[in-house]
């Protein structure tokens, strides 16, 4: 691994440690992203090709966090709510396609990229989908994605409280 690449990891743990320590939701990827993404725009850095060890650890890592949350009243709940996972899942999957064919047939991105970059999924599993994928434009996905993530981050708390006033208003 070159030492700029050790360099950006150094950056990338910085950041990822002050986002979590502010307890902003996702912040840890959100303030890594940001942070080496400019570091390496604004220096012009130049870097090799990443170990793939690297791409596991964190995938591994997530399954981890996410798995380690299942449990039979989690599955009791949404044993619950299957219809309404289903028509959530549909209209973001049909929206997400629709954007995708637009974006692809006036030349913005190509198709896969299109695909990824619209459809619905949490920021690291895109982005490590798009990795994955040779075609695949990975920085254009992780910025769709960051761009809607952090939208979320801001505008969460007062739509949370807009729908909460809702439910009691009833």
């Amino acid at each position: 691994m070159d030492r700029n690449l050790f360099i950006l990891l150094s950056i990338a743990l910085i950041a990822g440690y002050l986002g979590l320590k502010l307890k902003i939701p996702a912040g840890g990827i959100i303030f890594s992203l940001i942070a080496v993404g400019g570091v390496k725009l604004l220096s012009r850095m130049e870097t090799g090709p990443i170990p793939g060890f690297l791409n596991l650890i964190p995938q591994a890592a997530l399954g981890l966090f996410i798995g380690t949350q299942f449990t039979n009243r989690v599955l009791e709940e949404v044993s619950k709510m299957w219809g309404y996972i289903f028509i959530s899942v549909l209209v973001l999957f049909v929206t997400g396609i629709i954007l995708a064919v637009v974006y692809a047939k006036m030349n913005l991105l190509n198709p896969p990229t299109a695909y990824l970059s619209t459809s619905p999924g949490a920021l690291t599993g895109m982005i490590f989908m798009s990795l994955d994928l040779k075609e695949v434009n990975a920085p254009v996905v992780a910025l769709f994605h960051l761009i809607r993530m952090s939208c979320l981050v801001l505008t969460g708390p007062i739509i949370l409280k807009v729908i909460d006033y809702l439910k009691v208003a009833q």
